[in-house]
């Protein structure tokens, strides 16, 4: 929570609420949807600034009314600012006109009925709520005022900081002082007095005179007010004595505010005059009403403690038998009340009025002036006396006992939804128990025939497995017999290659051309027989590294796998590029390089003349990769999948007819996961492929 009273500082002068305006008028912007503009917000401070210098005259209240009258309509924040000054203009400046003060409160609780801008605004609200109350106080009207003051305290008390708390304390002191109940007043004003002063000493303020001497040398007066109406002169001495003492050490730090200290001692002064008059001593009473007069007789001061100490001093006077100077200060006095009224202080006027004219007038002067007074006062005293009978404290308490007694029955309501809830609850956990227990009887009967499934199942499971193990073995049979016959077949080829070797060589053996072509053929289809027998054979060999395996040096042999296949790239005038780099790997050197050059082997079958072809080595972080590409014609789509199965061969010819069998990269595949690698590619229609080669270091 923010101060629930203005915080004031800094200097200027009336005239410059008139020019702060005045530079920003011509960007008057429109007032719908907006925050506080900027000339609305300058010509509020400059006022709060005017104030704080003591320079505030009714001519700076129509300058500012002037100024906002050109502004409208005012947005809220701007209305809220305004109505803030117009409420210190009305307690403050005019002394008490709570009447109107108790309108702008009015006002400005009307702008919080949007609970939106409430919510934004709670610093605020909380403050209007208190002004209200505090104005229906002033007015008499306090079971109005309970009900604000109620309303705030049920809701904001518990986030109030002690400088908050001890602001409300003294609002319930007020109270009671207006109710006459001056021992309560003295301990709510010696609660506010606590309160400011630990807010004081844990929580220090930036520096500010109001919160740090204004407000606690009030309490101490007060306190001191409280004790002599109670009849405890000694005690209101003292705390008078304490509050003059509190002012002079603590103003010290406030130069500036040199009217508002001496405004607040000259109340002082007023105040012990008042209680040395009832105790008679009245040289006393006189010096100290006499200091009090001569401060607020200057222009500008306290005009309602002026009245009050005039009529003091008029009383002290009359004990004193110098009714010419008691005469003067009650017309003195007359004058101030007629221009600025105050239903307490006539009474006072009154009652001093009708003792000066019982001791010099006639009886009938006398009496009628004694008429005048109890009238009044008795009129008075019918008014407050049902605001006598109420005590905050107690409403405070009845209002909560009645809150507590509607949270019990709310409670008990609870209770009450709670124990039904609690008996459908179990009727439910009753009902899940019975279905739980029929579906384990069924389920149990479920299990058995389960169960014997579950045994067939298994009995016809161990047939299967035997008729798999059959089947593997007649496989691996097939297996010895397709390697038995290519093996057997590959002599037989081999020794017709030897033969067809020195026919087809041989220069100086006549032949005719047609017998040439034969043999051409012949031995083209023997090469191409001899090529698949071996292809074959390889792929019925172990699919492991085995005991063969050792380090190899990739960068070596691909270096030299490349400069092997140069030969085949130049026939068809391609480029064959190798970039490596250091990498060594465990496995067979024989089964890489065969990987290897299948692999190159089938990028220049597929790549048309003067094709370029790149074999690349680099380190990856826990394997080596090994990638060859090609700008050939690339792979179908229809051709990617199963391009490593050995079942489905695409079997394609190169660019220049080339045979393929198609079990070369099935022979890869194998020899890669056998090395505990893995490889893929990327391709598209001739737009060049790319083998990725992964082996673990």
């Amino acid at each position: 929570m923010h101060a629930w009273i203005r915080h004031i500082d800094a200097a200027r002068t009336a005239y410059l609420v008139y020019l702060a305006v005045i530079g920003l008028a011509g960007c008057k912007p429109s007032t719908h949807h907006m925050e506080s503009r900027p000339a609305i917000v300058s010509a509020f401070d400059t006022v709060w600034q005017v104030i704080n210098l003591e320079r505030f005259t009714e001519s700076t209240k129509a300058t500012i009314d002037s100024i906002v009258s050109q502004y409208k309509p005012l947005t809220k924040p701007e209305q809220l600012s305004y109505y803030e000054l117009l409420h210190w203009y009305y307690t403050t400046f005019r002394l008490g006109d709570y009447e109107s003060a108790n309108e702008v409160a009015n006002r400005a609780l009307a702008l919080f009925a949007d609970p939106e801008f409430k919510q934004g605004n709670l610093d605020n609200y909380v403050s209007w709520m208190l002004y209200k109350g505090d104005a229906l106080v002033r007015l008499n009207r306090l079971n109005e005022a309970y009900i604000y003051y109620y309303r705030v305290k049920s809701e904001f008390e518990d986030e109030w900081n002690a400088r908050e708390l001890s602001q409300f304390a003294a609002r319930l002191g007020r109270v009671r002082y207006q109710q006459h109940n001056y021992h309560d007043a003295i301990q709510y004003y010696q609660e506010a007095f606590a309160l400011i002063k630990r807010h004081l000493e844990t929580e220090p303020l930036e520096s500010n005179y109001y919160y740090e001497v204004t407000e606690p040398q009030g309490l101490l007066n007060g306190i001191a007010w409280y004790y002599e109406l109670l009849g405890r002169s000694d005690s209101a001495a003292v705390y008078y004595e304490r509050a003059l003492e509190f002012i002079d050490r603590e103003s010290k730090r406030f130069s500036t505010h040199e009217k508002a200290t001496a405004i607040a001692k000259a109340v002082i002064y007023g105040n012990l005059g008042g209680l040395h008059n009832k105790l008679g001593h009245y040289d006393t009473a006189e010096y100290y009403l006499t200091r009090s007069i001569v401060v607020n007789t200057q222009p500008g001061y306290d005009q309602r403690d002026l009245q009050t100490a005039q009529i003091k001093l008029a009383d002290t006077y009359l004990h004193m038998e110098r009714y010419d100077q008691a005469r003067q200060l009650l017309s003195d006095s007359r004058k101030g009340l007629d221009t600025l009224y105050s239903v307490e202080y006539e009474i006072r006027w009154r009652q001093t009025n009708w003792k000066l004219i019982e001791k010099q007038g006639t009886i009938d002067q006398a009496y009628d002036a004694l008429l005048a007074y109890h009238s009044l006062k008795d009129s008075i005293d019918a008014r407050d006396r049902n605001m006598f009978n109420t005590d905050f404290r107690k409403e405070f308490e009845k209002e909560e006992q009645q809150l507590a007694y509607v949270n019990l029955a709310f409670k008990n309501k609870l209770n009450f939804l709670a124990f039904v809830m609690s008996f459908v609850g179990l009727l439910f956990v009753l009902a899940i128990v019975y279905l739980v227990f029929a579906n384990w009887k069924r389920s149990k009967r479920h299990i058995r025939r389960l169960n014997q499934l579950t045994d067939r199942i298994n009995q016809r499971n161990g047939k299967l497995q035997l008729a798999l193990l059959a089947l593997q073995d007649s496989q691996q049979e097939n297996t010895k017999l397709i390697a038995m016959v290519a093996h057997d077949l590959r002599t037989p080829l081999s020794n017709i290659q030897m033969a067809l070797t020195p026919l087809t060589s041989a220069s100086d053996v006549a032949m005719p051309a047609e017998h040439v072509q034969f043999l051409k053929i012949i031995k083209q289809s023997n090469d191409e027989a001899l090529k698949l027998i071996g292809e074959l054979l390889h792929s019925f060999e172990v699919k492991t590294p085995g005991d063969a395996a050792d380090d190899i040096d990739l960068d070596a042999m691909l270096r030299d796998c490349v400069e092997f296949m140069q030969l085949r790239a130049t026939q068809k005038e391609q480029s064959l590029i190798f970039e490596g780099a250091p990498a060594v790997v465990r496995g067979s050197r024989e089964k890489i390089w065969r990987v290897v050059s299948n692999l190159i082997d089938n990028a220049i079958k597929f790549t048309p003349h003067e094709g370029e072809i790149t074999v690349r080595l680099r380190q990856a972080e826990k394997e080596v990769v090994i990638e060859v590409h090609d700008n050939g014609i690339g792979i179908p789509p229809e051709s990617k999948q199963g391009l490593f199965d050995i079942d489905k061969v695409p079997g394609r010819r190169g660019t220049d007819g080339e045979p393929s069998t198609g079990l070369g990269l099935a022979i890869v595949k194998q020899i890669v996961s056998a090395h505990k690698g893995r490889i893929h590619f990327e391709s598209a229609p001739n737009a060049g492929t790319t083998f990725f080669v992964h082996l673990p270091h």
